[in-house]
């Protein structure tokens, strides 16, 4: 194990989980894989959480919706500048999407092999249709 962190089953703990689907139902596992202090960011949050598994690790939880700012009375236009920022770093190659799986051609089998992958909850990354 050469002096790593492993949590259960040897795996490694993490300092950080972002989870972007599915977090409630996953809370278990992440909860496992986390080091103590660590960190879950969650943007799929939209109903009652259990944060029991989190919290005798003393685990940071920070969540996001696209529009908390705009909710909160924010800056609408600085939403725009973060997202034109966002893209300048992904063609600067400073930012890569995770695409495990791509698809080719929008058509009814490719979709419905996409819907089945995201149904399965087994996926790692995205699922990319090239259009």
């Amino acid at each position: 194990m050469n002096g790593e962190d492993h949590g259960p089953a040897g795996q490694r703990h993490h300092d950080l989980v972002l989870s972007t689907s599915g977090t409630i139902g996953n809370l278990g596992w992440i909860a496992e894989i986390l080091r103590p202090f660590g960190h879950l960011a969650a943007i799929d949050l939209n109903g009652p959480l259990d944060l029991g598994p989190l919290v005798g690790k003393s685990v940071s939880l920070h969540t996001e919706t696209v529009f908390s700012k705009i909710m909160a009375g924010g800056d609408v236009a600085g939403q725009g500048r973060i997202l034109a920022e966002l893209a300048a770093d992904v063609v600067a190659g400073r930012l890569r999407p995770i695409a495990t799986t791509v698809l080719d051609g929008l058509s009814v089998e490719t979709m419905r092999a996409a819907h089945e992958l995201a149904e399965s909850r087994r996926t790692i990354g995205k699922t990319v249709i090239n259009i």
